[in-house]
């Protein structure tokens, strides 16, 4: 347990020395274990399911990203067949959406923005629909605030 506070170098040398000695993928294995996770897509990520259906979506104008709403990007997962609506709901781990930006990132009119993997074209472009709904791009820079207050190290 962390007893006392550390700097950024501190801290960027334990998480390095994490990364290299390998001790964050053990953590990364047993998080995995704890949730009952599939443990040998770990070692061999190849026998994950791929979705029939990749689409990107682009940036529609140049800005800044203001808001990504994880609760709109999360419900259309879901209805993907990626989340459960209700606990009886089976997953699809075939599908899902990849954010390629980030709140106060910089874009341009054609970057991708998103990349949707769906089990058919339908599907595709309801959640290329619902996406563009999710986000805010904006002129001027907004105030992103800090995504870690704090670093603990045991």
């Amino acid at each position: 347990m962390l007893t006392h506070a550390i700097d950024q170098k501190e801290a960027e040398m334990r998480i390095g020395h994490a990364w290299k000695s390998g001790a964050a993928f053990i953590a990364f294995q047993a998080l995995v274990k704890a949730q009952h996770g599939a443990e040998s897509v770990i070692n061999h990520p190849n026998t994950l399911p791929t979705a029939p259906v990749e689409r990107v979506v682009t940036s529609k104008e140049s800005g800044y990203i203001a808001r990504i709403s994880a609760k709109a990007v999360g419900d259309i997962v879901v209805g993907l067949g990626g989340g459960r609506r209700i606990k009886t709901d089976l997953i699809n781990h075939a599908v899902g959406i990849e954010t390629c930006v980030h709140v106060g990132s910089w874009v341009t009119a054609g970057q991708v923005i998103f990349r949707i993997h769906a089990m058919d074209s339908p599907d595709a472009s309801v959640a290329e629909n619902n996406l563009y709904k999710s986000i805010a791009i904006v002129a001027e820079r907004p105030s992103v605030p800090d995504v870690v207050h704090e670093i603990r190290v045991a």
